[in-house]
């Protein structure tokens, strides 16, 4: 039998292979242990997790105002706020909650910074100077299972936050599950909602972007909803007063005194220059002004179709862009006004001088420059009611500018409770870039939804929103659970939206002392009285003020008090109005909500 040779050669070329194989992988083998050693030996992460809710409405300066909502801590927190049965949880109050997983750690000092605004409550008790919380020398362990927690009622919401998996936080003899804080911050986000009721639009004009922006509107059957991904800040947004820091209990004395001193300065020479503009026909749109009219219904503006220079072109609701047949010259014209279109040169006219309800409102030289004309009435208008949101009223036929719809324009009778013929000046500066193009977003509303759709199209996509944001799903779970009724039952429109954690950095700094730390912040603010239909409503209010009979006007007095600061600004336009009874009611109005008269 022929034995099998064996070939030297060929094995010992696979063997040096192999050597060289290891010794190439060696060196990786050893940094790779290297790594592993050095990670042994850093110092664990800590992870700090704070998600807050905070209310707010478009009118009020400030987020969590003192006066507007009640407290969500039990009675064992020292708080300003009004008080509420302590079973309830906080659906309707201001809270936020910082919790802290990861390996224990001792002597852990951690604190919080209000930049503009004060901290009404917090738990534990920290050491409060300077608008500065701060809880020093803490120690986050493993949950007991007989911790000494502070007494809350079972059904209490702090009972429910005790549950959860987070590091127990002790400091001194106090022992929670996480802290809580409830700042009132005097920033405002200046909001404003339009449209409705198949399509809003969403106007942003302060200075802090947005995001997962939810609008949900009540219906006859169930809720309906509108998403937002972002809504952007303007590039220039204006700029708006904030209410002074509040650093203590106001002080009713000489301050009081003097401010009522002062109302009685401003209401006289109000009363004066109202008298004054009786007399002289005045409260007309400044002259000589380009402006924009923009209709308060749907947010577009008063356009030509197709951009048309050509005479007889219709007048027509258009996107509100930059587009010189969106913007008009107001020119005096006795004691009422012509509009002159920037691009075409034409003016607002209705078409072959007509009196009759639905005729077309269209583009036409002015007839001032054309000699032997009938009139020119059907060429001037008149800006009609009080407030910032009017109707335009046509001197020749006694109709206002209103709408069909295909969304030309037509003159009809005044009807007080239509909001599609009221309509907003905004004034376009020269060489200034419009603003408003770059706030306002439009939201397509959903059809009325169940609760079991709603729980598809509005909950759980909320729910993975704040998880893809950096909560816990436990987390989560604990805020929903607390806040949904107040985002999904309401019976009026509210808007929510989450802020950027920068924006959270910037109103209230949060330090911790160990550099490992990573920390994750989760701001939602829930706007209410947000539903265009209010603003309507208190312009129609504001007319009562001035009704001739007594009665009327008592009603409407007690109803915009009613309303509270959602009246300010239309009261504040009311107090320039000509009728000197309008005027009274509406500064005595302001004063009840504490604005001065004089407009600082």
């Amino acid at each position: 039998m022929k034995m099998p040779t064996h070939n030297s050669k060929t094995f010992g070329g696979a063997f040096a292979a192999r050597n060289t194989a290891a010794a190439s992988i060696l060196p990786l083998l050893c940094l790779l242990a290297a790594i592993a050693a050095a990670r042994a030996d850093d110092p664990p992460r800590l992870d700090i997790h704070e998600w807050s809710v905070w209310l707010t409405e478009p009118t009020q300066n400030q987020i969590n105002a003192l006066a507007g909502y009640p407290s969500a801590m039990p009675g064992l927190v020292d708080t300003p706020r009004s008080r509420r049965p302590e079973t309830e949880g906080p659906s309707v109050s201001p809270l936020s909650l910082i919790s802290f997983s990861g390996k224990p750690a001792d002597a852990v000092n951690l604190s919080l910074r209000m930049t503009n605004g004060r901290f009404l409550a917090h738990w534990p008790p920290a050491d409060a100077k300077n608008n500065r919380l701060a809880w020093n020398d803490l120690k986050l362990t493993a949950p007991a299972a007989e911790a000494p927690y502070g007494f809350v009622p079972d059904d209490h919401w702090f009972a429910r936050a005790r549950q959860s998996n987070s590091l127990q936080v002790q400091r001194g003899s106090r022992v929670e599950r996480f802290i809580a804080y409830d700042p009132e911050l005097n920033v405002p986000l200046s909001l404003r909602v339009d449209g409705g009721p198949d399509r809003y639009q969403i106007i942003n004009s302060g200075k802090y972007s947005l995001k997962d922006v939810l609008l949900i509107v009540p219906a006859s059957k169930g809720r309906r909803i509108g998403w937002l991904d972002d809504l952007p800040a303007p590039k220039n947004p204006a700029p708006v007063k904030t209410p002074p820091a509040a650093t203590g209990s106001p002080n009713p004395g000489g301050a009081a005194v003097a401010q009522a001193l002062d109302a009685v300065k401003a209401a006289t020479a109000q009363l004066r220059a109202a008298s004054a503009r009786m007399q002289s026909g005045a409260d007309k749109p400044a002259d000589g002004r380009f402006v924009k009219l923009v209709h308060v219904e749907t947010g577009k503006a008063l356009g030509i179709a197709g951009d048309s220079d050509e005479d007889s072109a219709q007048a027509e609701l258009a996107q509100d862009e930059p587009n010189d047949t969106r913007i008009w010259k107001i020119e005096k014209d006795g004691d009422f006004f012509k509009l002159l279109n920037r691009k075409s040169g034409k003016v607002l006219d209705v078409q072959r001088e007509s009196k009759s309800e639905g005729a077309a409102v269209i583009q036409w030289p002015d007839k001032a420059e054309v000699e032997n004309q009938l009139t020119q009435d059907n060429q001037r208008w008149s800006w009609d009611g009080s407030g910032a949101e009017r109707r335009l009223t046509n001197k020749l036929s006694n109709l206002v500018l209103d709408i069909d719809g295909t969304g030309k324009l037509v003159q009809r009778l005044a009807d007080p409770g239509a909001r599609r013929q009221l309509w907003r000046v905004v004034e376009v500066k020269e060489g200034v870039k419009d603003k408003s193009i770059d706030i306002l977003a439009e939201v397509q509303m959903s059809t009325p939804l169940g609760i079991d759709q709603l729980n598809v199209q509005a909950i759980t996509p909320l729910r993975d929103r704040l998880v893809a944001a950096g909560l816990t799903e436990s987390e989560t779970d604990l805020l929903l659970s607390l806040y949904s009724k107040s985002f999904f039952q309401s019976r009026e429109p509210v808007l929510i939206c989450r802020l950027p954690q920068a924006t959270v950095d910037e109103w209230l700094p949060l330090e911790v002392d160990l550099g490992t730390a990573k920390i994750t912040r989760v701001a939602l603010v829930l706007c209410f009285k947000v539903d265009p239909l209010i603003r309507d409503q208190v312009q129609q209010l504001i007319e009562q003020l001035g009704d001739d009979d007594y009665a009327n006007r008592e009603q409407a007095e007690r109803k915009l008090r009613d309303l509270g600061r959602m009246a300010i600004p239309a009261l504040k336009e009311a107090v320039n109005s000509p009728d000197p009874e309008r005027v009274m009611r509406a500064e005595r109005l302001l004063l009840c909500q504490n604005e001065r008269l004089d407009g600082k």
